[in-house]
């Protein structure tokens, strides 16, 4: 698959028929605006993360497994998670405030 995420939402071509999916909380993603995606070839991880501070790791273009990263932290202003960088078995994310 190919991944892309916008202002229209967050979708997905599958290569091998051009085929494209329009991906959503009906899917099983736990945020609504998109602010960063970030792969992990070598382990085969979508990394997703949300306006609001949420992240979904997308595992094997199947398993959603969420974490709540900042979501549920009592901060005022931006939650934005803005970029992503692996580096061996971790993720070094970057936000407005760190």
């Amino acid at each position: 698959y190919i991944y892309a995420a916008g202002p229209q939402g967050f979708f997905r071509v599958k290569e091998s028929t051009n085929e494209l999916e329009i991906l959503s909380k009906d899917d099983g993603f736990n945020g609504q605006e998109i602010t960063c995606l970030s792969y992990n070839a070598a382990k085969d991880l979508l990394f997703i993360g949300y306006r609001d501070g949420n992240i979904d790791i997308l595992s094997n273009d199947a398993v959603i497994h969420n974490v709540p990263g900042y979501f549920n932290k009592p901060l005022q202003g931006d939650k934005s998670i803005y970029h992503c960088h692996f580096n061996n078995n971790q993720a070094l994310v970057s936000t407005y405030f760190g």
